[in-house]
This record gives C-alpha cells, structure tokens and sequence, in this order.
C-alpha cells in the first residue's frame, strides 16, 4: 500500500477550500445567497446554531449544505464571518456579555440579541410601565431560556431610568421549576443593592409570568415587601 499517496489524500482533502466541514451559525440570522456576493438572491435565512457542511470556500464566502432545521437540504453561499466551528450556547453567549465592557454597548447587545435568538429562548416577560408625569420607568423584566429542562434567566428591576435591554442583567439564581406544573421560582438581586435580595414564586405561563414578588433583607431575613405581579410576554422579540 502506498501510505505517502494517501497522505497527500487525506492532506488535500483537509485544504482549506476542499473540506466538506461542520460549521454553525453564529449570527442572529444569515442569509444564504445565490452566489457568493452581497448582490446576490437571499434563498433562504438561517437562525443561530444552524448547522452547515462546507463544500468550499473562496476568501469570504463558503457554498454549504444546510444540515439542520426547516431549511435543511437548501445549498448556497454564506459569508464566512458568520460560521465558526462550535454550535453556540447560551451559556457561552452570556458569558460574553459579561465579559464585555460595560461602556461597550453595542458588543453587548450583539450577545444578547444572539442569546435570545436561540431555540431555548422562552420569552422577554415584562410589567414596565411609564409614568406620564415624569416618564420615569417601573417594574420588572425577565428574560427565560429552558435548557436540557432546566431554567436559565436574566432579571431586570426598573426603578426611575427607562433605559433597558438584556445586555447587563441579573442572572437568576436557587432556581426551581417543575415541569408537569410549570412553577418557577428563583432568587436574584434587587436594584437597591447586595444589602436587598428578590424571590419570585409563581408559574410560568405560555404568554404571562404571574406570581408573588418579596423583598427580603440580608441583614436580617425580613421580609420588607410582597408584591403581586403578572409579567406578560413580549411579542415578535
């Protein structure tokens, strides 16, 4: 057997431009195109974490075959900046909104409109209102993903300032959940500081997150407050 011939083989089949490899998705969504320019015809839009194979690549497009969800078995030509080789996860999603500056929005949200484009995304669950007085905000907003069954959320309390968005929230934590029920509850930080802690206890509806809100005191273990909340799912997020 000539092993130097199928060296060469297995070497030309791993060129660049050559593999049939595995990508994902990365963006929110991706066109995929005709041909390999931005003039092209959209044939189809793919979500997040698709899965893709390769056939070939130039310097900034790959021809794929969609291998993953409705629009499996469609073939065009994606911009190579939107695959990379790891299916994105939520936790690696929120972890880089974290990670990013605090004064760098615009990274910030391109995570977070990420994180909410994947398949576990639940819904944005909100009460926010706006006063007519002084257009000050109040309320609050969860945002629910369900992974392998459990839960994952971020949690927001508005209290003066109407700016908001999922890109520097409150990781929900002590979460339970049962499924046959569809009770939720967890524990997060308010907007008054460590010193002040949230438990929510209620159920988690198709279209409202209803339930009771306390307050609760570190120092002490008091309950200062309990609030009534129905949080209703936003629409077309």
């Amino acid at each position: 057997m000539n092993y130097r011939w199928l060296a060469l083989f297995a070497v030309c089949l791993a060129s660049p431009g050559h593999a049939e490899d595995q990508r994902y998705v990365a963006a929110s969504s991706v066109n995929v195109r005709e041909q390999p320019t931005v003039d092209a015809k959209v044939l189809v839009r793919l979500p997040i974490a698709t899965s893709v194979a390769i056939k070939t690549t130039n310097k900034e497009w790959a021809l794929v075959d969609v291998q993953s969800g409705v629009h499996k078995g469609h073939q065009g030509w994606i911009a190579v900046e939107f695959l990379i080789s790891e299916r994105p996860t939520l936790e690696s999603l929120l972890s880089n909104i974290d990670q990013a500056p605090e004064n760098d929005f615009r990274t910030r949200e391109k995570w977070a409109e990420r994180a909410t484009a994947l398949d576990e995304f639940v819904g944005e669950f909100s009460n926010i209102g706006e006063s007519d007085v002084t257009g000050d905000c109040s309320g609050y907003k969860v945002w629910i993903w369900k992974v392998d069954g459990k839960i994952v959320g971020r949690f927001r309390m508005l209290a003066g300032d109407c700016g908001d968005s999922l890109d520097n929230r409150n990781a929900l934590s002590n979460v339970t959940f049962n499924p046959r029920t569809n009770v939720l509850s967890f524990r997060v930080n308010s907007a008054y500081g460590d010193f002040l802690v949230l438990n929510f206890t209620g159920k988690l509806n198709p279209d409202t997150l209803n339930g009771s809100i306390t307050f609760e005191s570190l120092d002490s273990g008091e309950i200062t407050l309990k609030q009534t909340v129905i949080l209703i799912k936003r629409k077309n997020i």
